[in-house]
């Protein structure tokens, strides 16, 4: 009996030494798909896991703050359409995966995200979506019959609030993915 005993505990502590005797570790925290695939949950946060700033009125150090320091940050002027001695400013934070673009309102902390625009798959996207390997068949049967469809792309308008309309555009090169624009629409 003892010498069951013995074998059996040399076993176990030849397993554990190997890393086989030790519960495995827990799974990398997946994102949570909700329901069916939708364009207004792809339009607010494309992102598989990351979790962006809720409302598009935020300022352009929020995103840093959950997608790290960009590799290049640009500022230009922008007067306004309706008045030129106002002059706002033009933020864009020039990520691997893409850029996000921020409205500064100028005299004012306020700052609204423009445009998220997508060209690398650096972060996974929602729905498996796959810049250079999603075709335009699959984002149509994803999202179903866009609002617009040119040769090369197809665009989807959504309602974000009251005030704000998204605009997600689908640019394709020969029916594969290449680029995917999200602009919010400020509403009058």
């Amino acid at each position: 009996m003892r010498s069951h005993v013995r074998v059996l505990a040399c076993a176990l502590a030849l397993l554990c030494a190997a890393g086989c005797g030790t519960a495995p570790p827990p799974p990398g925290k997946a994102a949570v798909e909700r329901g069916p695939p939708s364009v207004q949950a792809f339009s607010i946060n494309p992102f598989a896991s990351v979790a962006l700033p809720a409302s598009r009125m935020q300022v352009h150090t929020d995103a840093v703050k959950v997608l790290g320091r960009p590799r290049e940050t640009l500022t230009r002027d922008a007067p306004s359409e309706h008045d030129p001695r106002i002059v706002n400013s033009i933020i864009t934070l020039r990520y691997a995966f893409g850029d996000l673009v921020y409205l500064h309102v100028i005299g004012k902390d306020v700052e609204n995200l423009i445009l998220i625009q997508l060209r690398g798959n650096q972060l996974p996207l929602k729905y498996g979506i796959r810049l250079g390997e999603t075709t335009r068949e699959q984002i149509m049967k994803l999202f179903g019959p866009p609002q617009d469809t040119q040769e090369n792309s197809v665009s989807y308008n959504v309602p974000f609030t009251q005030e704000i309309t998204n605009s997600t555009t689908f640019y394709f090169r020969d029916q594969t993915l290449l680029q995917i624009d999200i602009s919010s629409l400020m509403m009058d």
